[in-house]
């Protein structure tokens, strides 16, 4: 019996992009690693598997770190990748990984051979596969470059937004994926700006478009205060597209004017007065029967609460829920001003800093996909859909990482410094606090009479709590 067969090899999985597709790629890497490690005499340990990364950070990524330190702490003795540029695409970054497995005592499997680091001709076709694969990524960014240039220069965005379509052969003299108003979401929009703009908070604009029977983006039943805050800053509604800093003006029709567009950024909202006022609790209670949101209602002898509105255009809820306005909010009230004490408080400071960093780091990748694409005539069509792929999905990552950054910095720059200063608020400025910190709340039912005997509804809030921020 093999001596070896008591070790095991972990397998590493990269891909570069999944966006729920089927993962393939995937499957064939495993596969292919489980036959090498059994082939050379080992068992297979761990498959450690990096989705959504880009060759070019693989190396320097906490995957593949996890993987090292597994045959430093003898949890393995080494690694086995489908094919070199699996395990990385850039070359310093690459070698120096590999160096510190060597030196860890670690064996690296690629393919069907095990590669011996110290052997100068095998070190020196492991820099000619590393190399050729940091070629590879860098034509791929080149020719992304132009192709961002390119798209900037035609004012077309790659994210969609609800309200437009694309155009396709509805206007033969416009590019295909020109955006095109979609009338009837156009009409949703120009409804949820014309609300705001005139000082409806989102609670409300949530329950009229409930009401109407408007689905969401995602064709759910409900909005959520995070998708509408997002749509109303959008600038694609007043015809622009905006892209690593580059505006286009006038790139397709707007959906709402300048005027209303400006109108509705606004944070003043209308003060209501009587029985039904909402607390701050309102916008994040969310039904557990039906996923619906609670509205404040009120019973016998003025006593308000928020309760479930029972039924909708999906049908009757299954198990309703209500919990005494008071409590709630007094529940919400302690949890907002304990989170802005603790680990949920947001820094301002911290938000601008990483605002900076995503914004560079968003800049450069989009940079990188412009000079790649500079490079590409003659190439082979597959090499470069192969690393233009993995640049968009750098692109998007980075894009999406600045959004969320944005939007944590404009939330922590309105929050209060402490749980003490939250507390001082009025109700409406307090009810906005915990909306950017919350994401919602959902009650659970209570027993039969529990009610009536002074149950807490607070004790039936599910948790973990969804956190926004």
């Amino acid at each position: 019996m093999s001596t070896t067969k008591t070790k095991t090899i972990d397998s590493l999985v990269r891909v570069s992009r999944v966006n729920g597709r089927d993962l393939k790629s995937d499957r064939f890497q495993r596969e292919g690693n489980e036959r090498a490690i059994e082939g050379h005499g080992y068992r297979v340990g761990q498959h450690v598997e990096a989705l959504n990364v880009s060759g070019g950070l693989a190396a320097t990524g906490g995957q593949w770190r996890q993987a090292l330190e597994r045959v430093r702490n003898g949890q393995s003795a080494g690694v086995a990748v489908a094919y070199i540029d699996r395990l990385s695409r850039d070359v310093a970054n690459g070698l120096a990984w590999v160096d510190a497995l060597a030196e860890a005592g670690g064996v690296l499997i690629s393919g069907a051979r095990v590669i011996n680091i110290a052997n100068p001709h095998e070190r020196f076709m492991l820099i000619g596969e590393l190399n050729n694969g940091e070629l590879q990524l860098n034509i791929y960014k080149e020719k992304s470059r132009e192709t961002m240039a390119d798209v900037k220069k035609r004012g077309i965005a790659n994210r969609l937004n609800y309200g437009y379509a694309r155009n396709g052969a509805t206007d033969p003299r416009r590019d295909p994926k020109a955006f095109v108003i979609d009338p009837e979401q156009a009409a949703h929009v120009r409804f949820i700006f014309e609300m705001r703009a005139a000082g409806e908070r989102w609670p409300a604009i949530i329950d009229e478009l409930h009401d109407r029977g408007v689905l969401s983006p995602t064709g759910q039943p409900y909005w959520t205060t995070t998708t509408l805050a997002a749509m109303v800053k959008s600038h694609a509604y007043r015809g622009e597209v905006r892209m690593g800093g580059h505006i286009t003006r006038g790139a397709h029709e707007a959906i709402v004017s300048e005027q209303l567009w400006r109108a509705a950024q606004s944070t003043a909202t209308r003060v209501r007065t009587g029985k039904h006022k909402p607390g701050v609790a309102h916008g994040l209670l969310t039904c557990s029967g039906c996923g619906g949101p609670l509205s404040v209602q009120q019973g016998g002898h003025g006593f308000t609460f928020y309760g479930c509105r029972r039924s909708s255009g999906q049908g009757p809820c299954p198990a309703p829920v209500n919990g005494s306005q008071a409590k709630l909010d007094q529940f919400v009230d302690s949890l907002v001003a304990e989170a802005l004490d603790g680990e949920h408080g947001l820094d301002a400071v911290g938000a601008q800093q990483d605002l900076t960093a995503t914004k560079a780091a968003m800049d450069t990748a989009i940079d990188d996909r412009r000079e790649f694409l500079k490079g590409t005539r003659g190439m082979d069509a597959a090499v470069i859909a192969e690393a233009l792929e993995a640049l968009n999905a750098d692109v998007e990552r980075t894009q999406a990482a600045y959004e969320e950054a944005l939007t944590r910095a404009d939330a922590a720059a309105d929050l209060p410094e402490s749980g003490g200063a939250y507390r001082r608020l009025p109700v409406d400025r307090r009810r906005r606090v915990a909306a950017t910190l919350i994401d919602e709340l959902v009650l659970d039912p209570f027993p039969a009479g529990a009610m009536k005997r002074g149950a807490n509804p607070a004790d039936r809030i599910r948790r973990p709590i969804q956190w926004a921020a």
